[in-house]
């Protein structure tokens, strides 16, 4: 009869002991301990170069936002054909009360999209 005080190392995988390079550092996901001299060299550049990557960034989140609102404004474009194309099927069939409505979400999408491009004016200068 054998008993266990707790689990066994396991020879491969997690729980491994391995000899690691002082130059390296390990890399911990939820599978491996990964040692790895590329990330501990990147890691000592990262400090060197932080500027560089702030702006980088920076540019990157402009960009990104740029294109985020140009989507979001040719899809209220076609938002607003749509409505437009419902309301006046709708005035023409004598519900003028809803026409009225949706002509107004049309007036409120139309001045949506106008912020829209005051705030990618924003972002380019």
């Amino acid at each position: 009869e054998t008993t266990s005080s707790g689990a066994t190392p396991s020879k491969f995988g997690r729980g491994r002991e391995t000899e690691i390079s002082p130059l390296s550092t390990v890399v911990r996901s939820s599978l491996f301990n990964i040692p790895s001299t590329v990330y501990a060299l990147k890691a000592t550049l990262g400090r060197f170069s932080a500027k560089n990557k702030t702006m980088e960034n920076y540019d990157d989140k402009r960009e990104q936002g740029l294109a985020e609102i140009s989507s979001a404004g040719f899809q209220i474009d076609d938002l607003i054909s749509r409505i437009v194309a419902v309301a006046e099927n709708m005035e023409s069939s004598a519900f003028e009360s809803c026409a009225h409505e949706l002509f107004e979400v049309e007036r409120a999408l139309i001045s949506a999209n106008r912020r829209l491009r005051r705030a990618a004016a924003d972002l380019r200068t």
